[in-house]
């Protein structure tokens, strides 16, 4: 089984969560600012057709801080609840700004009435 090797880079937010994380692979940013990168990291593999496992070190030290399989990563997600951390299925977000479209389909007998 193949394994693939990404960087977690910290990054300081300011905002509710100390840190944020980027995903470094192959000397491209696959995941910026994210609370929960080594899923986020998975579902970005994925979608570009990687599997096997993924090796996560961190940036500062290049110790390993997690091995997951892409496959399986992509599937979760962790949740901040009241009680803490919980680890759930992940699911799209709904209306995440893409626009479904459609092309209409012209009629190829008419296409060929305006040829001749």
């Amino acid at each position: 089984m193949s394994h693939h090797v990404a960087r977690l880079i910290p990054r300081q937010s300011g905002g509710k969560h100390y840190y944020t994380y980027s995903v470094e692979f192959a000397g491209e940013l696959i995941v910026q600012g994210s609370n929960n990168p080594e899923h986020d990291a998975c579902r970005a593999l994925l979608a570009r057709g990687f599997a096997g496992t993924l090796l996560i070190l961190g940036c500062a030290t290049g110790r390993e801080r997690r091995r997951i399989d892409i496959e399986r990563g992509a599937l979760w997600t962790v949740s901040e609840e009241q009680r803490g951390f919980r680890l759930r299925r992940w699911e799209p977000p709904i209306n995440a700004g893409v626009e479904a479209r459609t092309v209409e389909r012209s009629d190829p007998s008419s296409d060929a009435s305006k040829a001749a």
